[in-house]
């Protein structure tokens, strides 16, 4: 049983790096820790800490119910996520821009 939560657990960080577009490196240096202790997490080898769990949330915006029980906050729509990650890569010019489309396509 404990074995089958490390391997959730693992699989949800896993999906959420790859939402992100990150390697592990990237990835495991965004949250603070070594790549191999995140390769043992995604893989279900280890079981996640408190201190790492806490960084993965600071670093993602992800809540930790998600990561430890697979609950989403039902008051924001998913994609929210994916959208909030996709723009924190961008530079400044780019966030004007995607301003710039949203409120010309935005009727009030």
């Amino acid at each position: 049983m404990r074995k089958d939560i490390n391997i959730e657990i693992g699989n949800r960080i896993v999906q959420i790096r790859k939402d992100m577009n990150l390697s592990q490196t990237n990835f495991a240096t965004l949250c603070d820790m070594s790549k191999q202790s995140l390769c043992n997490i995604e893989h279900g080898k280890n079981g996640i800490t408190i201190d790492m769990l806490v960084n993965i949330c600071n670093a993602t915006g992800i809540s930790t119910d998600y990561i430890i029980l697979n609950k989403i906050d039902q008051n924001t729509p998913p994609y929210y996520k994916k959208i909030e990650n996709k723009l924190l890569k961008y530079s400044e010019k780019k966030l004007k821009n995607v301003f710039k489309i949203i409120n010309d396509i935005t009727i009030f």
